[in-house]
């Protein structure tokens, strides 16, 4: 017995006919049968119309399943290619974060070294100053002629 009629035939209204009667299944055929037909055509016409029923029913309800499915794969799939988008933008980042930090500290060093340029250039610009004032005061003083 196929999985499908046997949940068919697990339903009430359809256990009730079937069940300590002489009703049986033809495989070949897909459909039920009973030997005294003509007194049990009421009770036929329910079982088949129940069971052509039953079968469309379930054929819905395959393929919802099969599109469940489907649509799930689809969205693991979008969901992988999104994941992986936004691990390459996070790594994108990272990076950009450690060349701005290098570009930070290579400035940082920069602007030690330009300062410590800028005391030597001043300390060698007063000395020159100090330089220039001796010479010209030497200068002057020649001239004067008091050397």
């Amino acid at each position: 017995m196929s999985e499908l009629r046997q949940k068919f035939e697990e339903l009430p209204d359809i256990k009730g006919i079937i069940y300590g009667s002489d009703f049986g299944f033809n495989e070949s055929l897909n459909q039920y049968y009973h030997p005294d037909h003509t007194n049990h055509r009421l009770n036929y016409a329910f079982i088949m119309g129940a069971w052509y029923a039953f079968q469309l029913q379930q054929a819905k309800i395959d393929l919802i399943e099969k599109e469940i499915v489907e649509t799930q794969e689809f969205l693991n799939k979008q969901n992988y290619i999104k994941q992986t988008k936004i691990d390459e933008l996070k790594h994108q980042k990272s990076l950009q974060e450690l060349a701005i930090n290098q570009i930070s500290q290579a400035n940082q060093e920069w602007r030690s070294i330009n300062y410590e340029q800028q005391k030597r250039i001043g300390a060698l610009s007063k000395r020159l100053n100090e330089a220039i004032s001796i010479v010209v005061d030497d200068l002057e003083e020649f001239m004067r002629g008091e050397k």
